[in-house]
């Protein structure tokens, strides 16, 4: 099997637009990286006729006062979502670092269902 027949192609969520005028496309690890970022950024319950549980609680610490304790929260937060995306095999890396007074930034490096690796950085404003 291909990297796309694996994961897909999608219209890119980020509004890339081509030459032509048309959406862009993601395709391959682009398209399961991009499909995870979706899933860790989504409130769960925000498509209820769709997917109940697809989603994730990160929303739960933004605005909340940041400490150790909500640090914690959101990394099991994480986790809880990687373990629903059906693309992740594994979580080999995951950190959550204070960059700013309101920022977190989550880093992931995962190992998907084909054996491939990727890694990324999702910043999160929590306004605590």
């Amino acid at each position: 099997m291909t990297d796309t027949e694996i994961y897909g192609t999608d219209y890119s969520s980020d509004g890339f637009i081509t030459s032509n005028g048309d959406l862009g496309l993601v395709t391959e690890l682009a398209n399961a990286e991009q499909a995870i970022r979706n899933r860790l950024l989504t409130r769960i319950g925000t498509y209820p006729n769709i997917d109940t549980d697809y989603g994730s609680e990160v929303y739960q610490v933004l605005g909340e006062k940041r400490n150790q304790s909500r640090i914690s929260e959101l990394r099991v937060y994480v986790e809880n979502c990687m373990l629903e995306e059906p693309r992740v095999y594994s979580i080999l890396n995951l950190e959550i670092t204070p960059v700013e007074h309101d920022v977190l930034v989550i880093a992931l490096h995962l190992q998907l269902v084909d054996g491939s690796e990727i890694g990324f950085e999702e910043r999160i404003n929590t306004l605590g």
